[in-house]
């Protein structure tokens, strides 16, 4: 979906030096960011935060021609890209997608992490567990930090799992981290059902 050119360009743009606390991108500190130094850190159970980009300049328009303006065919880059990453920092921990809002396929036609984990699972043969289901239908996008965090609090509950053997160890996966109140709300719930160890791996996060 993408010229070599482009390709090229983007993948050197990578986070390259990641806060171990938020996972925003470092350019002058170790380890921490200033932020996660001063006070509690963001996602304080989750054991890495690991997102591919930050949400910036031409990685904001690549997200919006994905995500809104329904580029679908995008979704081999970015699974391409996410394959790289689980086969390097996360092999064979199963992975557990953000689900979208109630009514969003019906509406739209499509999602953009159902399409992504399908790549994951079809082409690169990787464990998806569903274990998640949203109960709000407002789109976070159109809500300010504050709400966003209100709104997510109770946003997320678990699927019917009976039968289903829980991992202990998980990924999260979400294509964007704007404030962390999805991951928070997604990991309280994955902690409640004995996963012990979560990590969190996005497309992007917002600097």
């Amino acid at each position: 979906p993408l010229c070599a050119a482009c390709e090229k360009r983007l993948l050197s743009e990578k986070i390259q030096n990641r806060c171990k606390g938020c996972g925003k991108e470092l350019f002058f500190e170790k380890d921490f960011c200033m932020k996660c130094r001063q006070r509690e850190r963001v996602f304080d159970n989750c054991e890495t935060v690991y997102p591919i980009f930050s949400y910036v300049l031409q990685k904001k328009k690549l997200l919006y021609m994905w995500k809104v303006a329904n580029h679908r065919e995008l979704v081999f880059f970015f699974g391409k890209l996410c394959n790289a990453v689980f086969q390097e920092k996360y092999k064979d921990i199963p992975i557990v997608p953000v689900p979208p809002r109630p009514n969003k396929i019906a509406e739209k036609g499509w999602d953009q992490i159902e399409d992504l984990v399908w790549i994951l699972e079809k082409k690169y043969k990787l464990k998806i567990y569903r274990l998640l289901e949203r109960t709000t239908k407002i789109q976070q996008k159109k809500l300010g930090k504050e709400d966003r965090l209100s709104e997510s609090k109770h946003s997320y509950v678990a699927k019917s799992v009976e039968n289903m053997k829980i991992p202990k160890e998980i990924v999260l996966l979400d294509d964007v981290i704007t404030t962390g109140s999805t991951i928070n709300s997604c990991k309280e719930v994955l902690l409640s059902l004995g996963v012990e160890k979560i990590h969190c791996v996005s497309l992007f996060i917002v600097p």
